[in-house]
C-alpha cells in the first residue's frame, strides 16, 4: 500500500529554554509541565486575576510553516470549542521565535496512565473509566457537531481530574470536515514514547489509533467516523487492559491496517467475560469500513452509557436477588421445621390418648402451638422472597437467574399444592411458574410419564380410559388401546387413568394407574395375575396388587399422613353383608340348639358398660326362625337388604369365621389399607367420585328428608368406588380386622360413614376406632379374602 512518506524533524527542549522568557505576554512562566511533539507546556501565573494556568509554547523558527500553523489552528479551533471536556484557551501570541498558547491548568493524570497501573489502582475502577469515556465521546461529539475533527485521539490525549473532571487534550491536528485536502508530503515527528505519523496538512495519528482511512490515500477522506474508529481502539484497551493494535512500529502498524487483521480477545481471563457486550461495542467501532461503525461518536458514548446504566441496574437487582435469596434460605428452614413437628405430632397422636388429661398432652400442645405460629412466618419469608425477586426482575428483565429464582420458587409450592390435593392453589401456582418458566419446567409441567404393565398370562389387551377430575362426579374419557402385554415404559400424560385388561377365558381387570408427573408407574416385578369369574366369586370384586395413596386428607377425622403403600391383590366383596346374610348365621346357631349364642348375635345396642343389651329385635324359640322384624322395638321396619348393623366387632368375627367354615374359603375383615385402596383406588381421591361432596351420591344423615334411617345396600349408584366396590363412602361404618387401633390392642378400627354420620366421616380417609364388644348402631362389615376360589379357570 502506498503509505505516507515522511521527513524526521527534532524539536529540543533546550531549543525552547534558550530562547524562553521569564515572561510571556502578562503571564509569569512559573515551571515546565509537561514536553509534547509541538512544543512544551509551562505552569503560568495570571498577575491580573491571580490565578494559575498553562501555558504552550512552539519556537516558530527553525520548524517547518506547516507546525506553525497547525499551532495557531489548534488556538482558533479550540478557542471555539466551548465543551466542560474541552480545555478553553485564554489567550494567543508571539514572542519573537516563540508561539505560545494560554489555556486553563488541567489537574489530572493521563488515561494512559491510569491503565498502566490497572488494577493496582482502586480510585480508578473500570466502571469510572467506562464512565469517562464516555464523556469524551460527548466531547469528541460536541466537536464533530462544530465540524471539527481531533484526528489524534488516544489514552495520552485524555486527562482525568481527582474529581471525575475529563478533559480531551491536543487539538493541534485537527481538522474542519469537509475541508481535508492531502498533499505530496508528509512530515513524521518523533517523540518520547509512541512514534506519530503525521500528513502534512489535515492527516494525523498515532500506531494504534490511527483509523485506516487515516492511513491509506486510496481509502478516502477521513471524517466523524475516524475519531469514532480512534475512540473504539481506547475503549477496547479500558475494557481489556491491551491495545487493540500493539504495533508500535509504523510500518508493521500499517501491514496489519492493510491486512484488515482484528482485535484478538481470545485470551482474556474468564473474569473478563463479563464484558462481552462491551468488546462487541469497541469491535464495531473498530470496523474496518467506516459505513460499518458507529455513525457518530453520541451514539457510540450511548451504547457504553447503556451498558452502564445495565450494569447499575443488574448491580441493584443482584442485592435484591440476594436478599431473596436469604429470605428463600429462612423460609426452607421454616418448612423443615414444620415437617419435623408434623411428624411429632403424628406421634405423640398415636402414643397418647384422646381421654388423657391435659398435663400428659402438654407437649402435644406445645407442638401444635409452634405449628400455628410457623404457619404465618412461613407465609411472610415466602413473600418476602417473591417480592425482592421480582424487584430484582425490575431492575433486570432479562435476568435469568431472577426469573430461574421465581420459577423454581412456585414450583415447590406448586409442589406443596399438588401433594396435598389444593386444587385451586395448583392453578395459581402453576400460572406463576409458566410466566417465570424458561421452558426447563415445562415438560414437568405438562408431566408425561409412562407405564409398564405385564400380565400372567401375556398377551392381554390393555384398554386405557383417562380419568378427567373435573366436577363433583369425576368421568372417563373415551377409550382407547394402549397395546398387549406385556408393555413396557408406554409414554402417557400426567395424571389418573382406568385401565381395563382383558384376555380370553379371564374376567376383565380393573386396573387404575396413576401417572405422577414425570414418573413412571410399572405392576411390578411380578405380572398382575388375571383369573376367570368363577375365581373372582360372585359378588366380589378383584383388586390387582400393586400401590396406592393412602391418607393425605389433612379434613378427615384421624386421617394419616400422605404414604404409598403396596399391597398384594385380593378379593373384596362389593356390599356389605346383609341383614338376610346375617340371619343365616344366627339361625344356624339356633338350628344346633345354640340358643343363648343366637339371642346375643341379634343386632342390639349397648345399655350400659355392663352389656346388659337392648335388642331390636324379639327372642324366639326352637320352633321359629329369626327374620328382620316387622317393626323393631323403636318401631323401625328392618329390611332384609339392609347392612347389617348394631353388632359388636366380637360378633362379626364370630360370623367371619362361620361364614368360611362353611364355605371352606379364607374370609376375613378388611384390614384398614385394604378397605381404604379398594374406596379411593389408587389416585387418593377423597370421595369414590372424586373430591367434592353432595349428600346424594351416598347414605348418611343428609341423604333424605326428615329422621336419617339406614336404607338398602346399593341403592345409592354414585357410591362406587373405581374397583366396583360400593357403599364405601356411606351406609355403614365398617369394622376392619386389624388388632389395633392406633396402637391400642383395646380398640379395633372403623372405616367409612354411615346412614347416621355427617360428611366429614364420608370422606374415605377418615378414621375412628371402637371397643371390640361395642355394637354401634351405624357399623357394619364387609368381606374379603386374598386366594381365588377354586374352581373352573376357563
Amino acid at each position: 500500500p502506498e503509505a505516507a512518506t515522511t521527513t524526521p524533524v527534532t524539536i529540543g527542549e533546550n531549543a525552547i529554554r534558550m530562547a524562553l522568557p521569564k515572561r510571556l505576554g502578562p503571564y509569569h512562566l512559573l515551571g515546565l509541565i509537561g514536553r509534547g511533539g509541538m512544543g512544551e507546556v509551562y505552569e503560568a501565573l495570571d498577575p491580573r486575576l491571580g490565578r494559575r494556568l498553562a501555558i504552550k509554547v512552539m519556537v516558530a523558527s527553525g520548524a517547518d510553516e506547516s507546525w506553525t500553523r497547525r499551532f495557531l489552528a489548534e488556538a482558533r479551533i479550540t478557542s471555539q470549542l466551548e465543551h466542560p471536556s474541552i480545555v478553553p484557551i485564554y489567550d494567543v501570541g508571539r514572542e519573537a521565535d516563540l508561539l505560545w498558547l494560554a489555556m486553563r491548568r488541567v489537574d489530572g493524570r493521563a488515561l494512559s496512565q491510569l491503565l498502566d497501573e490497572r488494577p493496582a489502582n482502586q480510585d480508578w475502577p473500570l466502571e469510572r473509566l467506562l464512565a469517562a469515556f464516555v464523556q469524551v465521546c460527548g466531547a469528541v461529539a460536541y466537536a464533530h457537531e462544530q465540524g471539527v475533527l481531533h484526528r489524534d485521539l488516544k489514552p495520552d490525549n485524555i486527562m482525568l481530574g481527582r474529581f471525575g473532571e475529563v478533559q480531551v487534550l491536543d487539538w493541534g491536528v485537527a481538522g474542519l470536515v469537509g475541508a481535508v485536502r492531502r498533499r505530496t508530503q508528509d512530515v513524521h515527528v518523533v517523540e518520547r514514547g509512541l512514534p506519530r505519523v503525521t500528513r502534512d496538512g489535515d492527516l494525523v495519528g498515532t500506531p494504534g489509533y490511527m483509523p485506516p482511512e487515516q492511513a491509506f490515500r486510496e481509502l478516502g477522506p477521513a471524517d466523524p467516523r475516524s475519531d469514532v474508529w480512534a475512540l473504539g481502539a481506547i475503549l477496547y484497551e479500558i475494557v481489556t487492559r491491551r491495545r487493540a493494535w500493539p504495533q508500535s512500529e509504523v510500518n508493521e502498524y500499517l501491514a496489519a491496517l492493510w491486512t484488515q487483521q482484528d482485535p484478538d480477545a481470545q485470551s482474556l481471563t474468564a473474569s473478563r467475560r463479563v464484558f462481552d457486550p462491551l468488546l462487541d461495542v469497541a469491535r464495531r467501532a473498530l470496523a474496518y469500513e467506516p459505513d460499518q461503525r458507529f455513525e457518530t461518536a453520541a451514539s457510540l458514548g450511548e451504547a457504553v452509557r447503556s451498558f452502564l446504566d445495565g450494569r447499575q441496574r443488574r448491580d441493584r437487582a443482584a442485592t435484591f436477588l440476594k436478599a431473596a435469596q436469604d429470605a428463600w434460605v429462612r423460609w426452607a428452614q421454616v418448612a423443615d421445621n414444620k415437617r419435623v413437628l408434623e411428624q411429632r405430632e403424628r406421634q405423640l397422636l398415636r402414643r397418647i390418648d384422646r381421654w388423657a388429661p391435659l398435663e400428659a398432652k402438654r407437649e402435644l400442645l406445645r407442638v401444635r402451638e409452634q405449628l400455628r405460629d410457623l404457619g404465618p412466618e412461613r407465609e411472610e419469608l415466602f413473600g418476602q422472597a417473591v417480592a425482592e425477586a421480582e424487584r430484582a426482575l425490575s431492575q433486570d428483565p432479562s435476568s435469568a437467574i431472577a426469573r430461574g429464582f421465581l420459577s423454581r420458587a412456585y414450583w415447590r409450592r406448586f409442589e406443596e399444592a399438588e401433594q396435598s390435593g389444593d386444587r385451586s392453589a395448583q392453578r395459581y401456582f402453576e400460572s406463576r411458574v409458566r410466566a417465570y418458566d424458561d421452558g426447563s419446567l415445562t415438560s414437568l409441567l405438562t408431566g408425561t410419564g409412562a407405564v409398564t404393565i405385564r400380565t400372567d398370562p401375556p398377551g392381554a389387551e390393555v384398554f386405557v380410559e383417562k380419568i378427567v377430575r373435573r366436577g363433583l362426579v369425576w368421568r372417563r374419557d373415551a377409550p382407547f388401546r394402549l397395546g398387549q402385554t406385556p408393555i413396557e415404559k408406554a409414554p402417557l400424560e400426567m395424571g389418573s387413568y382406568l385401565m381395563t385388561i382383558r384376555a380370553t377365558g379371564k374376567a376383565p381387570v380393573r386396573y387404575p394407574v396413576r401417572i405422577d408427573r414425570g414418573g413412571h408407574w410399572s405392576s411390578g416385578t411380578s405380572p398382575v395375575p388375571l383369573y376367570s369369574g368363577k375365581q373372582i366369586g360372585e359378588g366380589y370384586v378383584y383388586v390387582p396388587p400393586g400401590p396406592f395413596q393412602r391418607g393425605g386428607d389433612p379434613s378427615a377425622v384421624g386421617g394419616l399422613s400422605r404414604d404409598e403403600v403396596t399391597l398384594p391383590g385380593y378379593f373384596v366383596s362389593a356390599l356389605p353383608v346383609t341383614v338376610e346374610q346375617w340371619c343365616l348365621w344366627v339361625n344356624d346357631l339356633l338350628d344346633n340348639g345354640w340358643l343363648d349364642e343366637a339371642w346375643a348375635a341379634v343386632p342390639h345396642r349397648e345399655a350400659s358398660v355392663t352389656r346388659d343389651a337392648a335388642r331390636y329385635w324379639p327372642r324366639l324359640s326352637t320352633s321359629r326362625r329369626y327374620e328382620p322384624p316387622i317393626l323393631d322395638r323403636d318401631g323401625d321396619a328392618w329390611e332384609a337388604d339392609w347392612p347389617i348393623v348394631a353388632v359388636s366387632f366380637e360378633q362379626v368375627a364370630s360370623f367371619v369365621q362361620w361364614r368360611a367354615d362353611l364355605d371352606g374359603v379364607d374370609y376375613r375383615l378388611p384390614s384398614e389399607d385394604q378397605w381404604e385402596k379398594a374406596a379411593r383406588g389408587v389416585d387418593g381421591r377423597v370421595f369414590p367420585w372424586g373430591d367434592d361432596f353432595d349428600p346424594t351420591l351416598c347414605t348418611m344423615n343428609d341423604s333424605i328428608r326428615g329422621r336419617p334411617k339406614v336404607q338398602r345396600v346399593g341403592s345409592r349408584p354414585g357410591d362406587v368406588s373405581i374397583y366396583g366396590v360400593r357403599d364405601m363412602a356411606g351406609g355403614v361404618r365398617e369394622w376392619c380386622g386389624d388388632p389395633s387401633f392406633e396402637g391400642d390392642r383395646s380398640r379395633r378400627p372403623l372405616r367409612g360413614g354411615s346412614w347416621a354420620n355427617d360428611a366429614t366421616f364420608c370422606r374415605l380417609a377418615s378414621r375412628t376406632g371402637a371397643q371390640p364388644w361395642e355394637a354401634l348402631g351405624g357399623a357394619g362389615f364387609r368381606l374379603v379374602r386374598i386366594d381365588p376360589l377354586k374352581g373352573d379357570e376357563s
